[in-house]
């Protein structure tokens, strides 16, 4: 019996460890993959940063706030994938105060 308590304590500690990382990681904040100034704004599902063209993916937060941004504000775009893919698409936007 003495080498089943130590299997079930090892798969608790096994366990305990996974989870406890699962935890941290659900605690970080998203960074954002695109930071720069709009430059122009195409249509209402892409947004122009520093010259580079982003989808906004529809009925997204990004897609909501589209309308209200401006050639010149400084945002940082969030994506559901890879900036540098074709495939992915802002989520979210966020607009830095003005100063």
């Amino acid at each position: 019996m003495k080498g089943t308590g130590t299997l079930v304590r090892n798969a608790v500690l096994a366990l305990s460890a996974a989870l406890a990382s699962q935890a941290a990681d659900a605690s970080m904040m998203a960074q954002p993959q695109v930071t720069g100034h709009v430059t122009a704004l195409a249509s209402s599902g892409v947004v122009v940063v520093d010259g580079r063209r982003y989808l906004v993916a529809p009925n997204s937060v990004a897609y909501r706030i589209i309308s209200s941004l401006h050639v010149g504000d400084a945002v940082s775009l969030y994506m559901d994938g890879p900036a540098q893919s074709s495939a992915s698409h802002v989520t979210a936007i966020q607009v830095a105060n003005a100063p």
